[in-house]
């Protein structure tokens, strides 16, 4: 006979109103699925009071009242606090808002998505945020892919791969990050908000993070992505970036094309293959919908803005999407897509402006990168001052990876540097510094054009997908007879933030996708100097 009939009564309610299964929850406690069969029973009970309270914040449980009655029917006596007069109006909210919860809550998550994704019903959900899944530091530690094939294709290409493999690629910058925060998720740190949107029942189905070219938003995607797979909220992840030009070999000419996909028949495609799907008619979706079904998946679409019919994709994409199917989108502009973004959860980057801000980046930039640019440890004796630190971000708009292009030069040479930098902004103030750069090669002579022939290299290859370690710099540099050159060109295109490394031992080269852009469509064939 059940010792606790009710506890597994209302435990059984609440797992079919949330559309979940025993083994979902059990994965999400870390405990057995048989000691949630043994609750669903009624033979046992969860072994303390905090276990209950989780299974009510896994579960989406956020007022006092479902708490302490969760609580009371495990025999536990409730210690909760009531909710403040204003958490509970916001819990309330309006009284179309209550309507469409209590509506949803017994509606199946094809039913209920549509009518929980409306704007005003999205900004009012309550949340609960008592378990936070996330920490400060989640996603920090790269992915090594090559043990992760079950949870990540290998159809990714080397940009978007290169950030998921990637250590502290990542660091989060007071009044960065712009996103909303419904309910409880006010307390959270952004990066903290958006796991736990993306992880709750009845969070927003799509992820889409707006910002200029430099902005890092491919950067903070990929940081997110990995916090959720790292915690083990999600256990597959597919999709990948449309960001890099493809070359033609034959040609050498620079196509607009991506090599992850460039079209809405192209990415379903690239989706198919990742889910070991055979080709076949890109109109239909029901082939990927089966095969995604039981799984928790993120699907990852980086530079939305590259692929031709944008719009179309994402209503091909949308049936895909559940409680257990989530996306997360990056884009330039969102402006275009008006009922996607706001149905879903949009995060905007805004360029750093306070001086508090900037100091953080550059102790980051400094510390990531102080290995390949020995020059760069004078700056953490002699950080810049507030006057020097308003010029900077004057002259850079705020944008990160221009303050980074920036500042190694301003190291390398002087703080008069700025003084020399044209009025410029965002990708035409991009494109001159690596034109700048490139000069600054060309005169250098010999050792200046194997520099130059090193950046092309990398950028070609990187653009094919293929990694570029230790080894392989040192089989191009035979095969162009520039071996005793090698280290030297190496260090001025460290020493101009052109190049970065990851792996001190064997090497793991990458350049950033603008800058692969520039070199392959301004020098494709390194005839031009």
């Amino acid at each position: 006979m059940p010792f606790y009939p009710e506890f597994a009564e209302l435990l059984t309610d609440h797992l079919r109103r949330a559309d979940r299964t025993a083994s979902w929850l059990a994965k999400r406690l870390g405990v057995h699925p048989a000691t949630v069969g043994r609750w669903l029973e009624g033979s046992t009970r969860p072994d303390s009071p905090q276990t209950v309270q989780r299974i009510a914040d896994c579960l989406g449980l956020h007022t006092v009242a479902e708490k302490t009655s969760l609580l009371a029917a495990a025999g536990y006596a409730a210690t909760l606090e009531p909710d403040p007069p204003a958490a509970q109006a916001a819990q309330r909210g309006s009284p179309l808002v209550r309507l469409a919860g209590r509506t949803a809550a017994h509606l199946p998550a094809w039913l209920s998505a549509p009518l929980l994704a409306q704007p005003a019903i999205y900004a009012a959900v309550p949340w609960s945020v008592g378990n936070v899944p996330a920490a400060a530091d989640c996603g920090d530690a790269g992915l090594d892919l090559g043990q992760q094939r079950l949870a990540i294709s290998s159809a990714f290409g080397s940009y978007f791969a290169g950030l998921l493999e990637r250590d502290h690629i990542y660091v989060e910058l007071g009044g960065q990050v712009d996103a909303p925060a419904p309910g409880g998720l006010a307390q959270l740190p952004p990066l903290e908000r958006m796991a736990w949107a993306l992880n709750h029942p009845r969070g927003p189905r799509a992820l889409l993070i707006a910002a200029e070219a430099g902005m890092g938003k491919s950067t903070l995607a990929a940081q997110l992505l990995r916090c959720l797979l790292q915690q083990g909220d999600f256990d597959l992840l597919i999709g990948d970036s449309a960001k890099q030009s493809r070359v033609n070999l034959a040609s050498a000419a620079v196509e607009p094309l991506e090599p992850g996909f460039w079209s809405v028949d192209s990415c379903l495609a690239h989706l198919r293959s990742q889910l070991g799907l055979p080709p076949t008619d890109a109109a239909n979706t029901n082939d990927l919908a089966d095969r995604l079904a039981g799984r928790r998946a993120l699907i990852v679409l980086d530079n939305l803005e590259s692929v031709a019919g944008r719009d179309e994709l994402l209503r091909r994409l949308r049936p895909l999407l559940n409680r257990d199917v989530r996306a997360v989108i990056t884009a330039r502009q969102v402006d275009a897509l008006p009922p996607f973004a706001q149905a879903n959860m949009l995060v905007r980057l805004h360029p750093l402006e306070q001086p508090a801000s900037l100091a953080g980046f550059l102790r980051w930039h400094v510390e990531r990168h102080a290995a390949e640019q020995p020059l760069l440890r004078s700056a953490l004796q002699q950080p810049p001052g507030p006057a020097e630190g308003r010029q900077l971000l004057l002259r850079t708009g705020g944008i990160p990876l221009l303050v980074q292009l920036v500042f190694s030069s301003v190291v390398r040479l002087s703080w008069a540097y700025l003084d020399h930098l044209p009025h410029l902004y965002g990708d035409e103030l991009l494109t001159f510094l690596y034109a700048e750069r490139w000069q600054e090669l060309a005169a250098a002579a010999a050792l200046g054009r194997c520099a130059q022939e090193l950046l092309r290299s990398v950028a070609l290859a990187q653009t094919n997908g293929e990694r570029i370690d230790l080894r392989t710099l040192q089989g191009w540099a035979e095969q162009t007879h520039t071996t005793p050159l090698l280290p030297a060109a190496l260090d001025l295109l460290y020493e101009r933030f052109l190049l970065v490394n990851s792996d001190r031992t064997n090497g793991n080269f990458a350049v950033f996708p603008s800058l692969a852009e520039y070199v392959l469509r301004t020098h494709p064939d390194g005839s031009q100097r």
